[in-house]
């Protein structure tokens, strides 16, 4: 295609890779909404209003539900809920129902406790409707409409049990006036979250955001083509080739855009001799040991490399026919499955193999410390700058 070079810029993810051929993985939606369009009923679902049945009108859209599984029960037997969100009455809401009767259930509502603790959602810019919802482990990440665009929210569920959820974290994204939620997903290995948003008109926009502040430190910008726009259906992720599969379309025609999910934030050391076989590690994130890695140098030369943790590989350069122009270096690129890699653009510079011409001083005492000079070409500030010392008897 004409755009295979999407990125993240920012920190650190900037160029994941797009790859509108990929083949697609099973694409989950959890969507919950009424057959054909109908007003929806909740018959035999009792909540704590006065009301025993609870009739969602027109304007009402439960729209996401997840399962959540709270074993944090101090009798060690946890309880399972279902967790339904959308807009109830012109209002974002969050129901919770405990999964122990089916014959019987009753639910309770969200927004009242965690209102007064969602501190970009109140009056006179009140949040109308979640537009995405995910849960990881005992937390609840929400997206939410408002009428000053997008606020994103970290919920603790450990005291569901209570009917009590903690806010720990809201954020209002900036720019996003108009915006619609196309979809949501969580990585919870490198702790960030993936939103797209449009706004009508525009091409969607994938926002990477930190699950510890909400706030987005990476964007990939869908393109326009003619006078129709990329606008994302859904997305899904793959934990084994760290990829996700992002559905989109233009106009009627679908595609499948494939980020990748580990990115080169830096090497060390940054600079390397011309010979080859400098032992360098990259880090990075949300690495894996797929058994396939290999580290991409100038020239298209490829070596392999070895997984150390989900932060760091290793590898040894190859050798190279000239040495790096300027101080910046050629872009050094991982890849942990065969025709995809990072496009983070990180350097790595190669250097003329360093040559000692003389030393001062030329002797000194066996068993004295001594500072020595060392003259000749090739040298460079290195982190990883050492002298070596020889002696023979």
């Amino acid at each position: 295609t004409d755009h295979q070079n999407s990125t993240f810029p920012g920190l650190p993810n900037e160029g994941p890779e797009r790859n509108e051929s990929a083949s697609l993985p099973s694409m989950q939606r959890r969507d919950l909404s009424s057959p054909g369009g109908q007003n929806a009923t909740a018959p035999n679902i009792r909540g704590n209003s006065s009301s025993a049945r609870q009739n969602v009108t027109p304007s009402d859209t439960p729209t996401h539900s997840y399962t959540f599984q709270d074993d944090s029960a101090s009798d060690g037997d946890g309880s399972t809920y279902l967790l339904v969100a959308g807009a109830w009455a012109g209002q974002w809401q969050v129901l919770v129902i405990p999964l122990l009767d089916y014959q019987n259930l009753t639910y309770f509502g969200l927004r009242r406790p965690l209102g007064p603790q969602m501190t970009h959602c109140q009056a006179p810019v009140n949040c109308t409707n979640v537009g995405g919802m995910a849960i990881s482990g005992d937390i609840l990440y929400l997206v939410l409409h408002q009428s000053n665009g997008i606020v994103v929210a970290k919920v603790d569920l450990t005291l569901l049990s209570d009917q009590k959820a903690v806010v720990l974290a809201n954020a209002e994204l900036e720019d996003t006036t108009g915006a619609v939620v196309d979809a949501f997903r969580v990585d919870a290995f490198i702790s960030a979250a993936f939103l797209a948003l449009h706004t009508q008109g525009q091409p969607s926009i994938v926002y990477k955001l930190s699950l510890s502040t909400m706030l987005p430190y990476g964007v990939v910008r869908m393109l326009s083509r003619g006078g129709s726009q990329e606008v994302v259906s859904s997305m899904d992720m793959d934990p084994v080739l760290r990829r996700l599969y992002v559905l989109s379309s233009v106009g009627q025609q679908p595609m499948v855009i494939t980020l990748l999910l580990y990115a080169v934030v830096s090497v060390t050391p940054p600079m390397a001799d011309v010979q080859g076989g400098t032992t360098i590690v990259i880090t990075g994130e949300g690495l894996v040991d797929s058994g396939q890695m290999q580290c991409y140098f100038t020239g298209g030369i490829e070596t392999p490399a070895t997984w150390l943790n989900e932060t760091s590989i290793m590898c040894a350069t190859p050798s190279s026919n000239s040495t790096s122009e300027g101080c910046e270096g050629e872009a050094l690129e991982v890849s942990l499955s065969s025709g995809l890699k990072t496009r983070n653009n990180v350097k790595l510079r190669r250097i003329p193999t360093p040559t000692v011409i003389s030393v001062a001083p030329s002797r000194g005492q066996f068993d004295v410390p001594q500072a020595v000079t060392l003259t000749g070409y090739g040298f460079g500030q290195s982190p990883c700058l050492t002298c070596r010392f020889w002696h023979s008897d």
